[in-house]
């Protein structure tokens, strides 16, 4: 390998790191989900809680939300949360990004304990709304579904990593900056 191709790996690995572990989780995950035994146990028991919080926010709404299990019922409309709408995929994004980037344990634990509640919420909200388009204004909900609700869940997904890796990262310190003049 030629010195300056070596020279600009050598440069550039921390990002190529950053990339492959993000990569390398996030593809761990998507495997592991579809391990039957995790889904069983774990993930649809945490979509049954999904469902149950978007009940319960409903119903503070003063929407008439019943149901069972992953579904949600009422007189006017009901929908059964799929593993994709239960934010576990854009959680496990931002565990990825977090967990790969380069800051202290303690700066990536307090990432992960103030991106999951605020992930779960924006989630928990986007159920809220598609519900209650659902009924309200069922012309769009598909649209909305599958392509809005998804691409603002994606975005405040992003925008926590980037407020987290602002604020507790290592990332452009001092120290980690080269000096140039």
């Amino acid at each position: 390998m030629p010195a300056h191709t070596t020279r600009r790996f050598k440069e550039n690995w921390p990002i190529i790191r950053f990339v492959l572990v993000t990569l390398i989780s996030i593809v761990g995950f998507y495997v592991l989900i579809h391990v039957e035994f995790v889904d069983e146990k774990l993930i649809q028991p945490y979509t049954h809680f999904v469902a149950t919080a978007s009940r319960a926010a409903l119903r503070l709404f003063g929407i008439s939300a019943g149901g069972s299990g992953t579904l949600i019922v009422s007189p006017e409309f009901s929908v059964n949360i799929k593993n994709v709408c239960n934010g576990l995929e854009v959680t496990a994004i931002l565990f990825a990004t977090i967990l790969a980037f380069p800051a202290t344990i303690k700066s990536k634990l307090i990432g992960l304990a103030i991106g999951y509640p605020v992930i779960f919420v924006v989630n928990l909200a986007r159920v809220v709304v598609l519900f209650f388009l659902g009924f309200k204004q069922p012309q769009i909900f598909d649209t909305v579904h599958y392509f809005y609700s998804q691409a603002f869940v994606i975005i405040a997904t992003v925008a926590v990593w980037f407020v987290w890796m602002s604020l507790f990262s290592s990332y452009g310190t001092k120290s980690n900056q080269a000096v140039s003049h």
